[in-house]
């Protein structure tokens, strides 16, 4: 199987130990799938039945049905019997609910560790983890999203951003890793357990704070580097930093260590100290409190606000913009107006003056929420150069305001757009955001 395969079986696992049936739709949830109704999922579902089925174990599939059904449509029942053969549906799903599942290694994932479980998480699809070792450590990295974070995200919008990536840890300081009593900590290794704290300040990357939990794949020092690859990653649903949690105050030893010394740090954590983080998450990062709420309000501008309300839309968009599949809508002859007045009629990459070629571009794709049908989240391309950047291939530096094309277009005439710079007008957040996937796309 798969990874999203693997991620199914999970989530289907976790219902039967419970002795409860599943709907199509509540799976589609809970992997994050882009169909609400579980539409295409389908194959995955087949390999699924076939892998249980080759290793003598329970049909796991029988107690996915359609909602007020007890049992699986037709369809679905032909599936079923092409690959396990004749078979009384209601003997089946009476054997998955026996079946001890959490006996299964390989069907446990990091958030099965955490309070709360999958429902507080969104979660990447993952390889088969084993459960935790307790003789690992755990960890609480706080570091500069922009110089250490993998591919320089500082506020990762899909899984992939962070998931099987090398986060650079700066590791030639005295206490590169410290206990909270400041004594000496371990050096991270491969099985440990890491809380991902991206630095909230812009001067330091502009990060959420406490944005996910990882399982360290790989690490590897050189030149004063802890190369440390990323695995297993799970995104909170709702990060939170010292912004979120001053509102409030907290109960956590370690988060007051790294409000003294805000510098780059692994944190080794005792186990009452993780337990203490993870009551954090379980408070805050599941929900936000109508405190934590207010005080972010006045931090993050509505763009933010609504990157991080609508990711899994945003991330849905991009799929779309990818298989060409986005139909013209009633309000986009409006945005095309603002966006032409904007700026000036023209290409901002090209100069490019011809209405007939010209195309208004969503930098943050449409999603149906009005903090992104604004004219700072627009750009005026001609067609061949939107293309390219929905395509990820050319993109504006935030920090130069210069045009930076892939490699892939340096043999072609768009070279000479590269280095170019242009009077973007864009909000900072649709900039930051594009080019996060531009660099995501060319690593």
């Amino acid at each position: 199987m798969n990874a999203l395969q693997f991620e199914i079986t999970r989530f289907l696992a976790s219902k039967a130990k419970a002795k409860q049936r599943t709907t199509y739709q509540e799976l589609a949830d809970a992997i994050g799938w882009p169909h609400p109704t579980g539409r295409g999922l389908g194959k995955n579902l087949y390999a699924v039945l076939h892998y249980f089925h080759d290793k003598r174990m329970p049909p796991l599939t029988t107690i996915l049905v359609r909602k007020g059904h007890r049992y699986p449509d037709d369809d679905a029942l032909d599936y079923i019997r092409e690959a396990i053969g004749a078979v009384d549906i209601a003997d089946a799903q009476e054997s998955v609910f026996q079946f001890d599942w959490s006996s299964i290694q390989e069907l446990r994932a990091v958030a099965d560790d955490l309070p709360g479980g999958q429902k507080i998480w969104r979660s990447s699809f993952r390889k088969p983890v084993e459960a935790r070792d307790t003789s690992s450590n755990a960890f609480l990295l706080k570091f500069n999203g922009e110089l250490h974070g993998p591919g320089g995200v500082s506020r990762p919008v899909d899984p992939r951003d962070w998931d099987d990536q090398v986060l650079s840890m700066p590791w030639d300081s005295p206490r590169a890793s410290s206990w909270t009593d400041k004594s000496p900590g371990p050096q991270v290794v491969s099985g440990d357990i890491l809380y991902l704290w991206a630095h909230e300040d812009e001067a330091f990357g502009s990060g959420l704070g406490l944005t996910g939990v990882a399982k360290t794949k790989d690490a590897h020092l050189q030149d004063g580097v802890l190369e440390i690859l990323l695995a297993e990653l799970a995104l909170l649903k709702n990060p939170f930093g010292f912004r979120s949690l001053g509102a409030i105050g907290w109960n956590s030893t370690v988060l007051d260590r790294i409000d003294e010394d805000r510098s780059p740090r692994a944190w080794a954590m005792k186990p009452d100290e993780q337990a203490e983080v993870d009551e954090l998450i379980r408070s805050y990062g599941s929900r936000k409190s109508e405190a934590i709420s207010s005080v972010e309000l006045q931090h993050l501008t509505p763009l933010e606000r609504a990157l991080s309300d609508d990711r899994e839309a945003v991330l849905a968009a991009e799929q779309e913009r990818k298989t060409a599949t986005v139909k013209a809508r009633p309000e986009q002859q409006k945005f095309r107006e603002a966006a032409m007045l904007r700026h000036d009629g023209r290409c901002v990459m090209t100069g490019f003056t011809l209405p007939t070629v010209l195309e208004a571009a969503h930098v943050i794709p449409h999603t149906g929420n009005p903090a992104f049908e604004v004219p700072e989240n627009s750009l005026i391309l001609r067609r061949d150069v939107h293309s390219l950047f929905d395509a990820g291939m050319i993109s504006i530096n935030p920090k130069s305001g210069l045009i930076v094309v892939s490699s892939e277009l340096k043999a072609t005439a768009y070279r000479k757009l590269d280095g170019k710079s242009v009077d973007h007008k864009l909000a900072s957040e649709s900039l930051a955001y594009q080019f996060r996937r531009f660099k995501k796309a060319n690593q």
